[in-house]
């Protein structure tokens, strides 16, 4: 059985370890930002967290067909805005170097 390009997503292994590991490093971030557990520390949470994180729809869209390119680790992290406190490179360490 053959697949057709044009309704498969090709993506290989480093893809599906960025498709988990940015969104639990986002997960991880929005529990240390909700502090005490309150609604207002969690909605604070939110609040800072939502903006890291790409717009809905961005899943489906990753994963549509690809007619035959890959989908790579960096399409994946390129979705995601760059998570802070790291917005700034370091002087040891270049932007590109960094994950999203």
């Amino acid at each position: 059985m053959t697949a057709s390009p044009a309704r498969v997503a090709l993506l290989n292994h480093a893809v599906a370890v960025r498709l988990c590991d940015i969104p639990a490093d986002r997960i991880r971030q929005y529990a240390a930002l909700c502090g005490d557990g309150s609604a207002e520390a969690r909605g604070d949470g939110r609040t800072e967290i939502e903006v890291l994180v790409p717009p809905d729809g961005w899943l489906e869209k990753l994963l549509s067909p690809t007619q035959g390119r890959v989908i790579l680790a960096d399409d994946v992290a390129a979705l995601f805005p760059p998570r802070w406190p790291d917005r700034r490179p370091s002087r040891n360490q270049p932007e590109q170097d960094r994950w999203g």
